[in-house]
């Protein structure tokens, strides 16, 4: 952004909305059952942004394929910024880890408005995320 001539600067970093859209996840944790006696797991996501954990999700009960309505963050990005969005299945005595996926934000991903993103570990699962400026 340039204020005047040969006086320019970065235009970010901006607000932007962070908002999990759904996640998948796959029908075995490592190979065994999610929950006691084989059911579906609870998932739900935390957000980390430069490695502060700006949000969290509420957890979806006994599903694979799972959508949000809550857990947005509102955040200040640029250029650089890495975020962090770790998937759990809630239990009632500890909850398990799921997945974690991972990226670092660039302009044309910010331009791009949405990341789909697959298990970092290769494990099957898989997660939708809109980025949206505000």
């Amino acid at each position: 952004m340039c204020s005047s001539p040969g006086t320019c600067a970065s235009a970010l970093p901006h607000r932007y909305g962070l908002i999990p859209l759904s996640v998948h996840l796959p029908s075995t944790n490592a190979g065994a059952s999610w929950d006691f006696g084989g059911g579906a797991p609870d998932p739900y996501l935390t957000i980390q942004v430069d490695g502060v954990t700006r949000s969290r999700t509420s957890a979806a009960t006994d599903v694979f394929d799972a959508t949000f309505s809550d857990g947005n963050a509102v955040v200040d990005l640029a250029i650089g910024s890495t975020f962090s969005i770790q998937v759990w299945d809630e239990d009632t005595s500890a909850d398990d880890f799921a997945f974690t996926c991972s990226d670092t934000f660039t302009a044309p991903s910010l331009r791009s408005r949405g990341f789909q993103c697959d298990d970092d570990a290769g494990g099957g699962g898989s997660l939708v995320l809109l980025v949206t400026p505000l």
